[in-house]
């Protein structure tokens, strides 16, 4: 249960579509505190005397339109979630807000679907309660990429024709381009009904003249981004990130009856895993640094240390980071639960929990005093027979 009552705003000029939306929700009534609003300044007059939860708002409005009344909303109220509910938006005014918003819903909507994004965005403030901590990562707006990588993008996407194997080859190597490209994608902005985990169906649906007007619209991609973590090691942890990325999809493609989709699920989970650490370098700096340098050098569990001393852990903070940006769940859940052992052996999030130990063990005891045995019974569930040879094999197919 919620420590508080979940306090909910909808904003639309339209009151047809503020009664259809009361009927929708009328599940949740009992659930929700809901306030139907008719412009963005009688929400900004509402937001000034009670903590709101969740903002969804049209962008169409006179007088006040959404983005105005977002860009209010992350200046006075960083740490409320904002969804996007609107239809026949103008394509370039939204893409040019695109850093004001969390989650963007088409309408029409049903109400299944308003009822997920909002009762998921209320549950992930069950994942981060510190206060603080959520008003910083409902600002963040991108995560670092290697410079590299950006040019690299930049040049094929002049190319013709439209080199889509290449380009998702390029993004799928970065957690930071990677967990942008899904938000956009996950979004229905685009016209997109399904769940997207793979870099290369990305690529494909969103086709070059979008990928091309969102890396023109954002440097997320370039050197200047929101984060700049300058006490971390950029290039260990991206090349770790890849590293996982490859055991995680190795891991299971060696199970039964695996689906193609689980195993890019668990590529894409490998590759997200570690964004945590970038959100709490950039938050409690040279805090949070002191802490993993004295998790490596004393051999202790880094986890059991970022609870007792910050009460929160970098596998809580990515996760909430991308339930934000409205990755799929299975993608979260991995992320969220990657630090620690999995009840079955099968699922998502023990089979990126096993990749990032196998990674460690890999490197060796000197550069990971501290790291965690992998329990050999859950190794030998999830791997069927002959498991060094075919995982090796596995391992140069997902690189």
């Amino acid at each position: 249960m919620s420590q508080h009552t979940d306090r909910i705003i909808f904003v639309d000029d339209d009151p047809q579509v503020l009664r259809a939306l009361e009927v929708l929700l009328r599940s949740r009534k009992d659930q929700w505190e809901v306030h139907y609003l008719n412009s963005g300044q009688a929400a900004l007059n509402l937001m000034a005397t009670q903590r709101v939860d969740v903002l969804v708002t049209d962008m169409m409005m006179p007088a006040m339109d959404g983005a105005t009344l977002l860009s209010h909303v992350v200046d006075r109220h960083p740490e409320v979630f904002r969804v996007v509910l609107s239809a026949n938006s103008d394509r370039q005014q939204t893409l040019d807000h695109l850093d004001l918003i969390h989650q963007y819903i088409s309408k029409p909507v049903s109400g299944q679907e308003l009822i997920h994004v909002v009762d998921r965005a209320c549950e992930l403030r069950k994942i981060v309660q510190h206060e603080g901590l959520r008003k910083h990562i409902a600002q963040i707006q991108t995560l670092p990429s290697r410079p590299q990588t950006y040019h690299m993008l930049r040049h094929l996407l002049t190319r013709e024709p439209y080199q889509h194997e290449a380009i998702s080859h390029v993004i799928r190597r970065d957690p930071g381009m990677t967990s942008k490209i899904l938000q956009w994608v996950n979004s229905n902005f685009f016209g997109i009904q399904q769940r997207i985990t793979d870099v290369h169906d990305a690529v494909m649906l969103l086709g070059s003249d979008l990928l091309h007007d969102i890396v023109d619209k954002f440097e997320a991609f370039d050197e200047a981004c929101t984060l700049s973590p300058r006490q971390i090691e950029l290039n260990q942890l991206w090349d770790h990130s890849v590293r996982v990325a490859a055991f995680s999809k190795a891991i299971m493609v060696n199970q039964e009856n695996v689906q193609p989709r689980d195993i890019e699920d668990a590529y894409t989970a490998g590759l997200l895993h570690d964004v945590g650490k970038l959100i709490m370098v950039e938050y409690f700096g040279s805090r949070y640094s002191q802490l993993m340098h004295k998790a490596h050098n004393q051999s202790l569990n880094l986890r059991e240390l970022e609870l007792d001393e910050l009460g929160v852990t970098h596998a809580q903070v990515g996760a909430y980071l991308l339930g934000l940006w409205g990755l799929p769940d299975c993608i979260v859940e991995a992320v969220a639960q990657h630090d620690q052992p999995a009840e079955h052996a099968t699922s998502l999030p023990a089979v990126v929990y096993m990749a990032n130990m196998m990674d460690q063990n890999e490197a060796g005891p000197r550069h990971h005093p501290n790291m965690q045995a992998i329990d050999p019974d859950m190794l030998i569930d999830s791997l069927r027979h002959d498991i060094v040879g075919r995982l090796d094999l596995a391992i140069s197919i997902a690189a």
